[in-house]
């Protein structure tokens, strides 16, 4: 419990927020290593902010850090891991936390977009592109109908080219 230091100072005892705000700051680093592009300490930090995120239970956490992972790896060119971590995702998603849903799906389709699977990168892009009502951030399918106009543009899609100017303005 509570006692007094030998100056006459209140201590509390180490609460429940102190391993989340050390996951958080884990988190944090994580993610400015990964803009420094230094892919390993990224990892390590985001490694160690999910296993305490797991350890309390905190589902936001688990997803956020779960993402930037797979953010991370995708930086890396490690495709097979940001696949991995998606399938890790699934598992324990909760709909409450959508918005990391959809910007997970967007990565994939980046991924596959990146790779030249077109047609596969589109599946995810159309999976966020049907639930747009629900994405909370709408950057997220601001950005989605670019990728998609893109796609259209190169494999000469104009169906899919009037679609997405059509949805686009209606944002």
């Amino acid at each position: 419990g509570a006692h007094d230091d030998r100056f006459g100072n209140r201590l509390e005892a180490p609460s429940r927020g102190a391993p989340l705000n050390l996951a958080g700051r884990y988190t944090n680093l994580g993610i400015l290593t990964t803009y420094l592009l230094d892919a390993d300490s990224a990892m390590s930090y985001l490694q160690s902010a999910h296993e305490i995120y797991k350890r309390e239970g905190d589902v936001k956490g688990i997803l956020n850090t779960l993402y930037e992972l797979a953010v991370t790896y995708y930086e890396a060119g490690q495709d097979d891991e940001v696949l991995r971590l998606y399938e890790t995702f699934l598992e324990v998603y909760l709909s409450d936390f959508s918005d990391f849903k959809y910007k997970f799906l967007h990565l994939i389709g980046d991924l596959h977009h990146r790779k030249n699977q077109q047609e596969e990168a589109l599946k995810f892009y159309y999976e966020i592109l049907n639930h747009s009502v629900l994405v909370g951030d709408s950057s997220i399918v601001k950005e989605v109908l670019k990728k998609i106009a893109e796609i259209a543009y190169i494999t000469k899609n104009e169906k899919t080219l009037f679609y997405v100017v059509e949805k686009y303005l209606k944002l």
